[in-house]
């Protein structure tokens, strides 16, 4: 994954003894699995490149041909990627071109690769452009007054209520279906234990 390069943070976080990323891939990627990548034990640039990383990797393999990852290649996936205006975002040099080059990508033929992208954001409007205008679905939970001003996409009929939604209420906004509001259970459901 890492091309010989001498900055402290890749090797910090790809040379440290471990399987390569393709080795366990298949262990990774299979068909009805879920698989959770944790990032919360790195911080700043350690985190952005591994997200980066492992989202290129996934991408490329997917809408590629030509020498791909067999696991990536055949598994359908959905990709969910919190804290989504860190990693597609209009770019801002080389690097990031290329990755949300791909990303745009894989909004435009996804549904073909079998590949779906989740991402999760409190600030929408920081998404690329490009990609936020492929996104098919919208779920929009409460956002503030100034966020909602800036994202076109969050239907009008709703601007004035989202800033208001309490814990569990959302907008659920799809292509040729008419915008919807969901309000959820008085009591949660799932343990979300740390």
């Amino acid at each position: 994954m890492c091309r010989h390069t001498k900055q402290r943070d890749y090797s910090d976080v790809f040379d440290t003894g471990t399987n390569p990323f393709p080795d366990i891939s298949d262990q990774l990627f299979r068909e009805g699995q879920v698989s959770v990548i944790p990032t919360s034990h790195l911080r700043g640039d350690k985190e952005y490149l591994v997200v980066l990383s492992i989202r290129s990797y996934i991408i490329e393999n997917k809408i590629d041909d030509f020498g791909v990852d067999p696991a990536v290649k055949r598994t359908p996936m959905l990709v969910a990627v919190d804290e989504a205006h860190n990693y597609f975002s209009s770019p801002s040099n080389i690097r990031e071109a290329y990755i949300v080059g791909k990303a745009r990508e894989a909004v435009k033929q996804g549904r073909k690769d079998k590949l779906g992208l989740l991402m999760i954001t409190q600030n929408p409007g920081d998404i690329d452009g490009d990609i936020l205008k492929q996104v098919n679905t919208n779920v929009f939970l409460q956002l503030r007054s100034e966020v909602v001003e800036d994202v076109s996409s969050v239907p009008r009929g709703f601007r004035r209520d989202i800033p208001k939604f309490a814990k569990g209420q959302a907008i659920v906004k799809a292509p040729d279906v008419e915008a919807v509001e969901v309000v959820g259970l008085p009591y949660c459901l799932t343990r979300h234990d740390n």
